[in-house]
């Protein structure tokens, strides 16, 4: 089986992905007499030409298409665990107030952001009748509000205000791996959609007869995207070495049942066959197949997969 070379336009990007030698216009055109389309057609099957796709600039950054540069980088050995986010302990503040009393005022309400000192409701004392002021002790935000103007309190907290912009990844460490995990190793954390990168900065035993110990890790969490509470997976990077040259693994496909990355030349795209060494789920080693200096698809190379396949099963007889 042979296949042209084919130029991607961008509709079937986002659409069918067409095998693009169905395009009007593109390698046949439908213009021509059928005994010279037909002439064409067994010339294509005459000639053993490389696989590839052609693709200009702004077709490829409108289909998300980006490249970097093949060349040296880390690829560790790791082990995978999990965790969960949790606000430090410092905080989380449960507001209660000092004597029992009615509210007279409550000046904030669930969701607020509040500053250290700011006044959040105002009691007044059964036994002295005096009004006193509850603060907050941080800046933050109100998790909770139970305080209501005219109730009274009672130990019950009456407000919960807490300061997120920081975050602890706590993460379970089984005794598997206990004597491979220590303080200051790099960890690559996995929420959901969002990557972050952290360090191991405290281990902790768990509660009595639980069979790990926690491995907490802080998170800047200035922009609040992540929230506590939430599922991580991540990977404790044990040990790292230099490979001449890494892949990222979002750029590696399987084209014709072999690891590929799509090299780009000018606006060619073609697909390189590599063998593959170490991985760590991130990177991998190239051992042969790719050069330091040459450019490769990172994001959404299956686009150019995709298109390859479709055009080679419209050639097939």
């Amino acid at each position: 089986m042979n296949r042209t070379n084919k130029s991607i336009w961008l509709p079937l990007l986002f659409a069918s992905l067409l095998p693009l030698s169905a395009l009007a216009g593109s390698d046949h055109d439908h213009d021509r007499h059928n005994n010279s389309s037909q002439h064409e057609h067994a010339e294509d099957h005459d000639h053993d030409h490389q696989e590839t796709v052609e693709l200009s600039a702004d077709m490829a950054a409108a289909a998300g298409i980006t490249v970097t540069q093949a060349g040296p980088g880390e690829v560790a050995h790791s082990i995978e665990v999990f965790g969960r986010l949790v606000i430090p302990a410092e905080k989380k503040a449960r507001i209660q107030a000092r004597f029992p009393g009615v509210a007279t005022q409550v000046g904030v309400n669930a969701g607020d952001r509040v500053a250290k000192g700011q006044v959040l409701a105002t009691i007044e004392s059964n036994d002295s009748l005096r009004p006193y002021d509850i603060k907050s002790p941080f800046d933050g935000w109100i998790q909770s509000r139970v305080a209501n103007i005219g109730e009274s309190s009672g130990e019950s907290p009456l407000f919960e205000v807490i300061d997120d912009r920081q975050l602890w990844a706590e993460l379970k460490i089984f005794p598997r791996g206990r004597a491979s995990v220590t303080l200051g190793q790099t960890v690559h954390l996995q929420i959901g959609e969002i990557s972050v990168q952290g360090e191991i900065a405290a281990l902790l035993p768990a509660a009595e007869s639980t069979p790990f110990v926690i491995a907490r890790v802080p998170l800047n969490n200035s922009d609040r995207q992540l929230i506590a509470g939430d599922l991580t997976q991540a990977q404790i990077v044990i040990d790292a070495r230099t490979a001449p040259v890494v892949v990222a693994n979002n750029a590696l496909q399987i084209f014709e049942e072999k690891p590929v990355v799509f090299v780009r030349e000018g606006n060619i795209y073609a697909p390189r066959p590599l063998v593959l060494g170490r991985s760590d789920g991130r990177f991998t080693e190239v051992l042969e197949g790719l050069q330091q200096g040459e450019t490769y698809v990172v994001d959404n190379s299956y686009l150019l997969k995709a298109d390859l396949e479709k055009a080679g099963a419209a050639h097939e007889h």
